[in-house]
């Protein structure tokens, strides 16, 4: 299990394995992740998002696919968390369909996800509803048109605010399992 590490000042030509090695970009940090093993959240490689020194900062990327069978086999088993402990991490897809597309045992930590038109977040692995993913203080706003998350099966959405969405892109929610109540304003 790896951890990698993407900042505002990266290259994906790097190797991403430190702060002064970062990737750029998320899907550059989702690319050299390796495929995690065994049913669990968390066992495989982890890819930390940092915000810069001084500002939040804001990633613009959409259709981020961790990795279905028909690409080659899944990145299972990743975490993909934020760092905010000092600035927030933003991920805008510019009016594209989604932002994550996430198969199984895919933690998203910490994250503030807008600018999606069809779901900010899909979990899918065709015919497969027994995903576990789990979508942890993230939140979700401005979504364009869409709902803000799919989460079917036994995935988990965890202390996550929804800010201006309408009510049909909360209702999704109903679909997967909520541990704790979301956030609306």
């Amino acid at each position: 299990m790896a951890t990698l590490y993407v900042t505002p000042t990266g290259s994906d030509s790097n190797n991403g394995t430190s702060i002064g090695t970062s990737k750029l970009t998320i899907s550059g940090a989702i690319e050299a992740a390796s495929n995690g093993s065994g049913n669990g959240y968390g066992n495989g490689d982890t890819i930390l998002v940092y915000p810069s020194a001084s500002t939040g900062a804001t990633y613009h990327e959409s259709l981020l696919d961790l990795g279905g069978w028909e690409i080659g086999g899944p990145k299972k088993n990743l975490t993909i968390q934020a760092v905010t402990s000092s600035y927030p991490v933003t991920v805008d897809a510019e009016r594209d369909s989604y932002i994550f597309k996430m198969y199984h045992y895919t933690i998203l930590r910490g994250f503030t996800l807008t600018g999606s038109i069809t779901f900010a977040c899909i979990s899918s692995n065709g015919s497969d509803n027994a995903l576990q993913n789990k979508y942890d203080q993230c939140t979700f706003t401005g979504l364009l048109e869409g709902s803000a998350l799919s989460a079917p099966g036994a995935s988990e959405v965890v202390a996550c605010k929804f800010q201006n969405i309408n009510a049909s892109a909360a209702s999704v929610l109903t679909s997967g399992n909520s541990s704790a109540t979301p956030l609306y304003e």
